[in-house]
C-alpha cells in the first residue's frame, strides 16, 4: 500500500472516530458517564430510591410533570433518535402503552439532547402513542445516571424506582408483572 493510500485510511479512521466520540459524548456538553458503574450497579443502585422529579414538555408544547403521575405506575423511557435499540424496542413500548393506557399505567417517553423537529419527526415517524418530552440539554438524562439508550425505568405509585434496565425491553409486561407480584407479597 503506497503512502497515500496509508494517508487516507488514517484520515478516514480519524475522521470516524471522531464522529462516534461526538454521538457518544451528544450535543451541549452531555457527557455518558463511562466505566461510573457497571449496568447491573447503576440498576441495584436505582431500586428503592425516590425517582427524580423533572418538568419538561413535548414538541407540541404539553408540558409533563413526572410528580404529577403519583399514584400511578409511570414507564419511563429514555431514548434519542439516532439509537438502533430504541428504534427497535419501540413496536413493542407502543403496544405496551396501548394496552395498559386505561388501566393505571403511563409510559413517558424522554428523548435525550436532540433538537425539537428531530424529536417531532422522530415521533411521527415511529407512531409514538405516548408523550414523549424533549431532555434538550440531557438535565433529566444526569439525574437519572443515564448511561446507554435505551434505559426503561418503571416507578411506582409512590414515585419509587422499582425496576431499571439499560439496553432494549420486546417484552415490558413481564417486567410490570414481576414488579405487581412484589408488590402483592408485601401487601401494597
Amino acid at each position: 500500500m503506497n503512502r497515500t493510500a496509508k494517508v487516507i485510511l488514517l484520515l478516514l479512521f480519524l475522521g470516524g472516530s471522531l464522529a462516534i466520540h461526538w454521538k457518544v459524548k451528544g450535543l451541549k456538553g452531555f457527557e455518558l458517564p463511562v466505566n461510573r458503574r457497571s449496568v447491573e450497579q447503576t440498576s441495584q443502585y436505582w431500586i428503592g430510591t425516590k425517582a427524580p422529579d423533572f418538568t419538561s414538555s413535548t414538541t407540541d408544547g404539553t408540558l409533563i410533570k413526572l410528580s404529577e403521575y403519583r399514584g400511578q405506575v409511570v414507564l419511563v423511557n429514555f431514548m434519542t433518535s439516532w439509537c438502533p435499540p430504541c428504534e427497535a424496542e419501540l413496536p413493542a413500548l407502543n403496544g405496551f402503552s396501548e394496552k395498559w393506557k386505561d388501566s393505571g399505567v403511563v409510559v413517558i417517553g424522554v428523548d435525550v439532547q436532540e433538537e425539537p423537529a428531530k424529536v417531532a419527526n422522530f415521533v411521527k415517524e415511529m407512531a409514538i402513542p405516548f408523550p414523549v418530552v424533549m431532555d434538550e440539554y440531557g438535565e433529566i438524562a444526569r439525574a437519572y445516571g443515564i448511561d446507554g439508550f435505551p434505559t426503561t425505568v418503571i416507578i411506582d405509585e409512590e414515585g419509587i424506582v422499582q425496576f431499571f434496565h439499560t439496553n432494549a425491553i420486546f417484552d415490558f409486561e413481564i417486567h410490570l408483572r414481576q414488579f405487581r407480584e412484589r408488590q402483592r407479597k408485601l401487601g401494597r
